[in-house]
């Protein structure tokens, strides 16, 4: 990795910036790791897979089926993941997903949304324009693993994650 080059006249300086920059990379990793942990706890497991040599190659999170109040843990969860998008509200779910997933959009008048899904590799395998408030994707021919969803609307752009089991 190289290091941001700046100058400075003290090697002292740069070496106290090496060293803040160091610590905010491990603090944003450890903030990150409780945060997993602190979902784990509340709604299922974090489990971890590394190879021979130690290194992590995979992380799961599995989310149990409990039911409060009359709704299902992994519905309440998964709808708390709206995120605000160009004055939309935008929702994925199922998330990860066994075949079918749904695009939601919450907003009075849903602008021009162009829509495309590609795999990890960069290979687009669906593009559409939508004016709908709810489209659905079928990856039931596709290989499991983690596919991305780009959304653009009015020139700005936005990626999702989406997992198929």
């Amino acid at each position: 990795m190289a290091w941001p080059k700046v100058i400075l006249k003290d090697k002292n300086t740069t070496a106290m910036i090496r060293h803040s920059f160091i610590r905010a990379l491990l603090l944003a990793a450890f903030v990150g790791f409780f945060f997993l942990v602190g979902v784990a706890q509340n709604y299922g497991t974090v489990s971890f897979v590394y190879d021979a040599n130690g290194n992590r190659i995979s992380r799961t999170i599995s989310f149990r089926n409990d039911t409060r109040n009359g709704t299902d843990l992994d519905s309440s969860f998964l709808s708390s993941l709206t995120e605000r998008f160009c004055g939309m509200e935008v929702s994925l779910y199922p998330n990860p997903t066994p075949d079918r997933f749904t695009l939601s959009i919450i907003e009075d008048d849903v602008p021009e949304v162009h829509v495309f899904l590609f795999t990890i590799e960069g290979v687009l395998l669906d593009e559409r324009t939508v004016r709908d408030s709810s489209v659905e994707f079928d990856l039931s021919g596709r290989s499991a693993g983690l596919y991305l969803m780009k959304l653009i609307v009015k020139g700005e752009s936005k990626a999702w994650q989406v997992l198929k089991r």
